[in-house]
């Protein structure tokens, strides 16, 4: 969901750009559960492997690799052997995303030292759009060496950082096959003893951005999501609420309206004691599925209550609840009789967000139009 203070979207902007809010990020801390704490943008891989696009070159990659992306010159980059050089350098070849470019960079996940988280998640600044614009049979077999290799070092690895890498970069790299092969990755149930937290939160990181990206999700992403729901650890919930969030938008026919109501039973599970970072991604999942929380226009612009993550305040939730109502018949009805019974002179930032949410709904064409718009007029 977009709406916030950034972190409420930190996984997404520490994996699509390497940055985040003050440092919450990815990969478990002492004594923090796996799959639980937020992404560590500041020491994660991914982080320090993949600036910003557009931004500054990576530390230690001055000099000729800086000339070479100015240049788009694959040719003047050169592989040196591994650690934080060799991580620079792949960053570079993978944002000058040339075929010739992407040729050398794969070499190094084929060849015999084993690659550094911080090597692979340098894919991650990787450009599919660029490379495809060479002719597809030439482009077409690096791009599935690309997404082999990537996926290789996934599976056997048995550590959180190269799952994190490995997710990251088959993100941005990948198509429909990394889609199916994440699904497949996620089968072991909560509990089984296959199942593994911080691996099942990276592959939900990774199927939300890809959906992200616009790959069609058929029900079966979806359903490997809302079983991870299950899981103990917050971080890995709310990793499903997102990749159910973002897959459901890329893909709003993909379940049919008893499977959505389903999901939606399933997200709304979630609500109950959770925090308001988990409560504000299980709003924007229902959201996306177009099946709100049955709220009273009493309650509409309600403080939350329950516990509150630092980095996602209050208002953000009653912000995600106006949003949910807003897309269905009863929501918006609810919506007009918060606007109606509202009192202009107690309205104060940052909790009159929500109301400015629920003015914008005004604009929806809908049965309940006129409503709304008399419950502004009248505000």
């Amino acid at each position: 969901m977009a709406l916030g203070p950034c972190s409420l979207r930190r996984p997404l902007l520490a994996i699509l750009f390497g940055v985040g809010c003050g440092g919450a990020g990815a990969g478990g801390g002492a004594g923090t559960a796996a799959g639980d704490a937020p992404p560590d943008v500041g020491t994660s891989p991914r982080a320090r492997a993949v600036p910003a696009r557009g931004g500054a070159i990576l530390p230690g990659a001055e000099g000729p690799l800086r000339e070479a992306e100015r240049g788009r010159d694959a040719d003047g980059v050169a592989l040196p052997g591994p650690g934080p050089a060799r991580a620079a350098a792949l960053a570079t070849l993978a944002r000058i995303s040339s075929l010739g470019a992407l040729e050398t960079a794969v070499s190094a996940l084929d060849g015999p030292s084993v690659p550094t988280p911080e090597e692979i998640a340098a894919f991650g600044a990787f450009e599919p759009d660029l490379v495809r614009l060479a002719p597809a049979a030439a482009a077409g077999p690096v791009l599935s060496r690309l997404e082999r290799a990537l996926w290789s070092h996934h599976v056997l690895a048995d550590d959180p950082p190269t799952w994190e890498a490995a997710t990251f970069s088959l993100a941005r790299a990948g198509g429909r096959r990394t889609v199916d092969l994440l699904v497949r990755d996620l089968a072991p149930a909560p509990g089984d003893p296959a199942w593994q937290a911080g691996r099942a939160r990276a592959d939900l990181e990774a199927l939300a951005i890809l959906c992200r990206r616009g790959l069609v999700a058929d029900p079966a992403a979806v359903d490997a999501a809302v079983l991870a729901l299950e899981a103990a650890a917050a971080g890995v919930r709310r990793a499903a609420l997102a990749a159910v969030d973002r897959c459901v938008r890329s893909s709003p026919d993909a379940l049919a309206d008893e499977r959505a109501d389903a999901v939606a039973r399933a997200v709304e599970a979630r609500l109950a004691g959770a925090d308001s970072s988990l409560v504000a991604a299980a709003l924007g999942a229902l959201e996306a599925l177009a099946r709100p929380p049955k709220v009273a226009s009493g309650e509409v612009f309600a403080p939350f209550a329950g516990p509150e993550d630092p980095q996602v305040p209050g208002w953000v939730v009653a912000v995600a609840r106006v949003r949910a109502l807003s897309t269905d018949r009863d929501g918006r009805t609810a919506l007009a009789g918060a606007l109606a019974d509202l009192d202009p002179a107690a309205l104060a930032m940052p909790a009159a967000h929500a109301v400015l949410a629920a003015l914008t709904a005004v604009r929806r064409p809908g049965p309940e139009s006129g409503a709304l718009a008399g419950a502004a007029a009248d505000l």
